[in-house]
Order: structure tokens, then sequence, then C-alpha cells
């Protein structure tokens, strides 16, 4: 590896980590506050807008490995670098100004669509790309904001997914993949620890669309150069599966599903068994899944072995909360006789 690779690296841990000692107050400035509501999974008060430091971290350790890696790949990730400070960027006005949703997904979508160009137009990537690749990604945006509802769920989905994003480069021959892959982890990891000690930060808005713009843009990238597709979006599978199965489930219900909810699995599994148990097991999907796509790359045999895999990964964990009652309810009945 290259000293820009380390450098990249070093800098992305150390700005996540360090960084939200100088963001608190500007955070309090802002009265940038997460308050409780009835839909919450939070019982308290919070500060949000942690994200500025992950987004930081990954925006200049993607730069200085830009810097480092020649030609085509340096240029895909200046771009990736300034797709994730732009949805960073939208992500803290949210938290301050509450944005409305119309503009919002305008703003996502432009972001998007202005990045997918770039990437494919860089690697002369697939066309379908240019099509599909802009909805995809600001689909994931919204899909990790969904999902960042309980502490540490969504650092440790960062932290899976960049290290599934190593394994993916090493196995592609694609060191900015690998590079890449380890800021995304340690920039989502180095905020864990703030996340659930001392005085709690959320990531916020700002994290949130961080983490799913960081992602997708890379997913685009990966897949425009030749990275096989089921291996890229693996470790992406979990955080899909639970919101596409929440959304068709309160559309079926009729239900408002545009508006503020806890009911994906991951909440309802923290309502029985913590914050911090409900992510471990959030991330032993992703990890599963992260594992299966592998496969992928022993040619198209595997890749259909690893969609498989997903199938059963998904099952098991959307069918987690009626296990989970049913076993409460058979230990309350054991502790009644």
């Amino acid at each position: 590896m290259s000293v820009g690779f380390w450098t990249a690296a070093v800098l992305c841990l150390l700005t996540s980590a360090l960084l939200p000692f100088a963001v608190r107050p500007l955070l309090y400035r802002f009265a940038v506050v997460d308050v409780p509501s009835e839909r919450s999974s939070h019982v308290r008060p919070t500060l949000r807008g942690g994200g500025i430091a992950p987004g930081m971290g990954i925006v200049l350790g993607t730069l200085v490995l830009a810097a480092a890696v020649p030609g085509v790949s340096g240029r895909l990730l200046v771009v990736i670098a300034v797709a994730s400070a732009a949805f960073a960027i939208l992500g803290f006005a949210d938290d301050v100004r509450s944005l409305g949703s119309l503009s919002r997904a305008v703003v996502q979508m432009v972001i998007a669509t202005v990045a997918c160009a770039a990437i494919v137009t860089i690697a002369e990537g697939p066309w379908w790309l240019y099509v599909l690749g802009p909805v995809a990604v600001a689909g994931y945006v919204n899909v990790a904001n969904f999902m960042d509802g309980i502490n540490t769920v969504s650092g440790l989905h960062g932290t899976v997914v960049g290290a599934s994003f190593v394994v993916s480069g090493a196995l592609a021959g694609q060191p900015w993949l690998t590079g890449l892959g380890t800021c995304i982890a340690l920039a989502f990891l180095a905020f864990v620890p703030w996340n659930v000690v001392g005085r709690r930060m959320f990531l916020g808005d700002v994290g949130s669309y961080l983490l799913g713009g960081t992602i997708a843009v890379a997913a685009v990238g990966a897949i425009a150069i030749g990275v096989p597709l089921v291996a890229v979006v693996a470790p992406l599978v979990p955080y899909l599966v639970d919101t596409s199965s929440t959304l068709a489930r309160r559309v079926a219900r009729r239900e408002r599903w545009f508006e503020a909810h806890n009911t994906h699995v991951y909440q309802v599994l923290a309502r029985r068994h913590g914050h911090v148990p409900a992510s471990s097991i959030v991330t032993t999907a992703t990890v599963a899944c992260a594992a299966a796509g592998s496969l992928a790359f022993v040619g198209p045999v595997g890749a259909v072995a690893a969609v498989v895999l997903f199938a059963v990964i998904a099952a098991v964990y959307l069918s987690l909360p009626s296990w989970t009652l049913r076993l409460t309810h058979r230990e309350a009945r054991v502790e009644h006789v």
C-alpha cells in the first residue's frame, strides 16, 4: 500500500474521531437537536448533525487518495468525494432548516444524476447506469436515512459496507475501491463511540445522507468499472429489504407511508431488546450478505448462489420480530407458572 493510502486512512480515522469535539459547539449554536416524538426510538433530546465529522474525514481522505491514484481511478475518487460533500451539505441544511420533501428530492436527484453521468463517462461504463444509477443513488440516500433510527446502526453499517468494498476492490484488482472502502469503514467506525458513550451525538441527516450517498455513488463507480454487481450490492441487502418490506406493508395497510413512523424491523427489535442488540442483528445480516456476495467473483454460478443466500438471510431477518415475540410470550408463560 502506498503512502497516500495510509495517509488517507489515518486522516479519515482521526478526523471522524476528533472533529466532534469542535462540531459540538457549532451544533449547539444552530440548535441542531433531535427532540423525541411518539414515533422516535429515543427518549431524550440529543444533538444531531455529528455526521459532519465522518463526512469531513471521508471527503478529505478520498481527495488525498485520489491524488495518489493515477488516471481513471483518481478521477472516479474525485467525483465520489464531491458527491459525498454535496449530499452531506444537503443533509446538514435539512438538519438545520427541515427542507420540504419535494425540494429535498429534487436536489438529491440532481446530485445523483451529475455524479452518475460523470462516473459512467469517466469509466466508460454501461449505458443503463446513466438511467438507473441516479434513481438507485437517490433511493439509497433515503434508505440510509430511514434506517438511521437507533444508536450505532448507521456507524456499523458504514463500517461493514466499507470493509466489503475493501474485499471487492482486492478481488477485482481495483486499488481505488480498496482505499475508498477503507476510508468509509474507518470514518464511520470512529464515530460509533460518539453515538453510545457519554454525551451522545447522532449522525443526523448530514450523516445519513453522507452514508447513503457515498456508498451508492461508490457502488455505481465499482459497477461501472467492472466489479460484479451482486458483490457490490450484497452488503446493502438488509437495509433494502427492511425498507422495502416496511413500505410495502404500510401501503397495503393504507397508511400514510410518507410520514415518519417506527415500524421498521430494526425499530421493533430495538424496542424489545435495546438499540445495540438490534444494531448488532442488522450488522450480522449485513456481514452475512457481504460474505455471500463474494461468491459472485467465482462466476455466474457463484452469483446465483449468492442471490439464493440473500433470500435466505432476508427471510430470517424479516421473521425475527415474530420469533422474538413468540419467545417473549413463552418466557412470560414459564415465569407465570
